[in-house]
């Protein structure tokens, strides 16, 4: 495991460039030894339907996907530090379309989050055999990610700008006891470190 974890390590802290997140999918895919990544983003408010940023299936990069969240597993496992279905995942989402055109046997995922804590996306791995590591795959999925979030974070200045306004108004409301940007981040990163199994 910790060979692992030190590869896990270089992948996030060497990976730069415009190929950064198919790069981070590829070293995500060998080193959990799985068929399928995928790093996938909300692509609205609503929060219904995700698409990829990158996506690695059949040992190479494919084209972006756009789907929605509805009836999957990545719907059960967003806003969860973990979410694993080891084996079996077909049968728990029968009416997952694209996961049945697949048919693979398991599936985890890691939440991506902003900086003040909200959900952004997931970044997911799907085997054609059971998943018989939890504990090296929710670690690995963990340390990509924080990169991954953080580098989405970075490369979206007028969103985090947006927030910071919106997080500013509010604590100018008066509130008799507590802060409330205080509490908008404790509840936010308290929601987010939970596992879902």
């Amino acid at each position: 495991m910790e060979e692992k974890l030190r590869e896990a390590a270089l992948a996030v802290s060497s990976a730069e460039g415009e190929r950064f997140y198919e790069s981070l999918v590829t070293a995500l895919a060998s080193i959990l030894d799985v068929g399928y990544v995928a790093i996938a983003v909300y692509t609205g408010p609503d929060q219904r339907r995700l698409k990829t940023i990158a996506r690695f299936a059949a040992g190479r990069i494919v084209r972006s996907l756009e789907y929605s969240i509805a009836g999957t597993p990545c719907e059960k496992s967003m806003g969860h530090a973990f979410g694993f279905f080891p084996s079996g995942v077909c049968k728990r989402f029968p009416n997952d379309a694209d996961l049945q055109a697949l048919q693979p046997e398991g599936y985890a995922a890691s939440t991506l989050t902003d900086a003040a804590g909200d959900a952004i996306g997931l970044v997911w791995i799907m085997s054609k055999r059971e998943l018989t590591n939890p504990a090296l795959t929710e670690t690995v999925l963990k340390i990509f990610a924080a990169r991954i979030g953080s580098e989405i974070e970075d490369s979206a200045p007028p969103r985090r700008c947006a927030r910071a306004t919106r997080n500013i108004a509010q604590c100018s409301t008066p509130r008799p006891t507590r802060s409330c940007c205080g509490t908008l981040i404790s509840a936010s990163w308290t929601s987010t470190r939970r596992s879902w199994h």
